[in-house]
């Protein structure tokens, strides 16, 4: 017999020790408190004749204190049910006959063990969960749940302290645009939409008995979880859940459309990331292919002696390549950007010869540029690919973050 309140108590303290005996083979029994703080009394000596031989005593009282929480909630409940393939420390049957069995699972067994014996009672229609008292690797793998006794000022009884759990949401004040904005806010003009920075934990004070009656009365019930919890013991891909309510279900998933939302935000910015460094890339090909052209021409124009001055590119020129013709400066850019130029830029660009690689790049570039700005087309010879830092030493990268005015 267990006894939490303080009959054990006084029992346990008295000396000298008060004499008690076993109804089941009348040895003598004295107060004891398990390492897990369970109150118990135990035999004097090993009683091999004891109709208890071969269970603990922390393991019987268990199955007591599950048969009676059953019982309080308004259920029929017996000790040592069995089925087909299987046996119950405790059976309790309810409304509707729905059966619900608690299986005290103290000694240590395997995940693939207890996985095993839990189908083959899910497969006789039986609601399971197993206790523990203490954290096992199973607990998440299986309806299950631990236990220990109290201590201080909770509430006297076993308490649950894995197994239960309740998702705490946190989200940014403003769920448009994330505080955590991780990688992409280098290339976000926004953090992005907030994907939730909740989490799941332990209830507070949740004794077995009121956990037994939430089971009984279906508002709790095992889910699968979905975010982290830290109190479960979850390897690389495996699948794991707690008891929980429905209210804390629907704020996990209120979460999880947020990631996916989220997700789907970096997904676009991913494409739009890859389409720039595309366009780049084409930007320096049909740049590098003008270079000889456009020099050609500007000398042409000028009598002097020109050269494309690679390492003042830049913002200030729409991210094309200046020509410089001998003392008289920047005559010409070869192909400038149509959508950076506007402002202070189209007013510099205004009376240069802006060259272009294609009629359709001239006609971008015409649209964007002062009314009365000169646009020719060159042909050059376009390389392959310009996928290596030029001679200039720009890459995509730096010419992006250049355009970004970082």
């Amino acid at each position: 017999m267990q006894s939490d309140g303080e009959p054990w108590r006084q029992i346990y303290k008295t000396r000298p020790r008060a004499p008690l005996s076993c109804r089941g083979c009348d040895s003598g029994l004295h107060a004891k408190v398990s390492p897990t703080g369970l109150h118990f009394f135990a035999h004097d000596a090993v009683q091999r004749n004891c109709p208890t031989a071969g269970e603990t005593v922390a393991h019987r009282l268990l199955k007591l204190e599950l048969v009676s929480a059953a019982r309080v909630a308004g259920w029929e409940a017996e000790l040592e049910v069995a089925g087909e393939g299987w046996r119950a420390d405790v059976l309790a049957t309810g409304p509707a006959r729905r059966r619900v069995a608690w299986e005290a699972q103290l000694a240590a067994i395997s995940p693939e063990d207890i996985a095993r014996r839990h189908e083959t009672m899910v497969a006789s229609g039986l609601e399971v969960c197993w206790v523990a008292d203490r954290p096992r690797l199973w607990l998440g793998l299986v309806p299950a749940i631990a236990v220990v006794q109290a201590k201080g000022d909770e509430p006297s009884g076993l308490q649950v302290t894995a197994g239960a759990a309740r998702f705490l949401p946190r989200w940014c004040d403003d769920r448009r645009s994330c505080e955590h904005i991780g990688d992409f806010g280098r290339y976000a003009n926004d953090p992005g939409p907030c994907e939730g920075h909740g989490h799941w934990e332990p209830p507070e004070s949740l004794t077995l008995s009121a956990f037994v009656a939430a089971v009984c009365s279906d508002s709790l019930r095992h889910h699968s979880l979905s975010v982290h919890h830290r109190g479960t013991y979850q390897g690389a891909g495996e699948q794991t859940g707690a008891w929980t309510a429905s209210r804390y279900v629907a704020l996990e998933r209120e979460q999880i459309q947020a990631g996916d939302a989220r997700d789907a935000w970096e997904s676009r910015l991913e494409r739009q990331r890859e389409d720039h460094a595309r366009r780049i890339i084409e930007l320096q090909e049909r740049q590098q292919a003008l270079r000889l052209p456009a020099a050609q021409r500007v000398s042409e124009l000028t009598g002097t002696q020109a050269f494309v001055h690679d390492l003042d590119q830049g913002p200030q020129w729409a991210m094309g390549l200046p020509v410089e013709a001998g003392a008289n400066g920047v005559a010409a850019v070869i192909c400038p950007v149509a959508s950076r130029i506007e402002g202070r830029v189209r007013t510099v660009l205004a009376p240069l010869l802006l060259f272009a690689a294609s009629e359709a790049e001239a006609d971008r570039i015409r649209q964007q540029a002062d009314p009365a700005q000169r646009v020719e087309v060159l042909v050059g010879e376009l390389a392959s690919q310009v996928s290596a830092p030029t001679r200039t030493g720009w890459t995509p990268r730096t010419i992006s973050r250049r355009m970004l005015g970082r």
